[in-house]
């Protein structure tokens, strides 16, 4: 709890950071937690410590270290008010609100989904599935790492053009990472049977959907940023949440005696669907949010 309070902390101060600034400061705070668990784990299992019996003091330490040198990098002096205004405290308390429904919401989407799995088969299939999910965020962690420059520049540039700004750009990585993913689907079998074994061939078909879902993960968390942009963080919340929900509701109605599917593949098409209907909806609000701005500019 100490050591997730001080990296949270920490990412609050971060994400004020960017308000200033986006260069050599903010990549360094950024690295920062991931570097620090590195360092002490690799110090403290060198000096001998259990690494089975040690770990959350580990974390622990971790945090506080995290905190202590994210205040070095970026000390309170550096935070200036900006034409002569105050921060207003009770906006910031209200989307950090929402951040934190989204969160809680994106957790229990794998925990509800985690839980199904165990209760009609086993831990295995549990296991099954969080390989097929280690290789979907495989693909969104590198977006995940630079959404707060990508959100920085685009609430720079005004509502309007957040909402369309790099375009042309963003299609060509779709383009990319779909073909890349596509060509990951061909090459699952070999990769999991040659690398984790024959006894994971059960997950091939799971790793192989969630792959799919990729393309419209990704336009889901690029249209979220542009809605986060112009203000509209309580739309994002609303989706998610009713995402989970939507996975929860389709795993319950599965009659798994009736249809012919281990109930990882199972679990995986339900993932699809929801992550396809959650893109759908948020592209369909960007583009409504969009039309409204450019109406009213017109006006």
């Amino acid at each position: 709890v100490v050591g997730i309070a001080c990296i949270v902390l920490v990412n609050i101060w971060r994400g004020i950071l960017l308000t200033i600034e986006d260069g050599f400061r903010f990549h360094l705070i950024t690295a920062l937690p991931s570097t620090a668990l590195v360092v002490v784990i690799s110090m403290c299992l060198a000096l001998g410590f259990s690494l089975k019996n040690s770990l959350p003091y580990f974390y622990g330490a971790c945090g506080v270290i995290t905190l202590i040198a994210g205040y070095c990098i970026f000390p309170w002096r550096l935070v200036q008010k900006r034409e002569g205004k105050s921060v207003d405290f009770w906006q910031l308390i209200t989307n950090g609100g929402d951040v934190f429904v989204q969160g809680i919401a994106s957790s229990l989407q794998i925990y509800f989904c985690f839980s199904w799995l165990k209760h009609v088969d086993s831990l295995t299939v549990v296991g099954y599935f969080s390989i097929a999910l280690v290789a979907l965020n495989a693909f969104g962690f590198p977006l995940q790492s630079v959404a707060p420059m990508i959100l920085n520049r685009w609430s720079r540039e005004g509502d309007a053009k957040a909402l369309h700004s790099g375009a042309k750009s963003i299609k060509k990585v779709l383009i990319a990472v779909t073909l890349i993913s596509l060509i990951s689907i061909g090459l699952t079998p070999f990769i999991v049977d040659r690398v984790l074994g024959l006894k994971f061939h059960d997950a091939v078909a799971a790793i192989q959907i969630m792959l799919l879902a990729i393309t419209p993960l990704l336009v889901f968390r690029l249209a979220s940023l542009r809605l986060v942009a112009v203000g509209q963080f309580r739309f994002n919340s609303i989706v998610i949440a009713a995402r989970s929900l939507m996975l929860i509701s389709l795993l319950n109605l599965v009659d798994l005696q009736s249809v012919a599917i281990q109930p990882v593949t199972v679990a995986a098409l339900c993932w699809l669907i929801v992550e396809v209907l959650a893109a759908i909806v948020i592209s369909c609000r960007v583009n409504h949010v969009r039309n409204a701005l450019v109406v009213g500019e017109k006006l």
